[in-house]
């Protein structure tokens, strides 16, 4: 028995993959819809990329990132209430959410700086 097909689905591909795209088409004098067809994508998937790395969504680190690296940040004495919730954002679909701020240490080591 045959089954039909019901949901399409491709796997992600990265922002760097679509501004290479976009510059691509920049370049080329083509239309939006001749290079989405000819990088086999959706032309509403490169106009919605295209968009979103000209307003600074995804893009705005494109092409400038260099070596993941830590910078020590001087906290000065502050009254709170309570502990201080710490959120590390790792790329773009992880986040590390901890009930409060680890020591200095233990966020060198993570990131593997002495």
């Amino acid at each position: 028995m045959k089954q039909a097909i019901t949901r399409v689905t491709s796997t992600p591909r990265p922002a760097e993959f679509w501004q290479s795209l976009v510059q691509k088409w920049e370049r080329s004098g083509q239309s939006q819809q001749a290079i989405a067809d000819a990088a086999g994508v959706s032309v509403h998937t490169f106009q919605y990329w295209r968009s979103k790395l000209q307003s600074g969504g995804a893009g705005a680190t494109i092409g400038r990132r260099g070596p993941t690296e830590f910078v020590e940040v001087a906290l000065s004495p502050t009254k709170t209430t309570g502990a201080m919730p710490c959120r590390i954002r790792v790329g773009e679909q992880v986040v590390v959410e901890l009930p409060e701020l680890p020591p200095v240490g233990w966020l060198r080591e993570l990131g593997g700086v002495r």
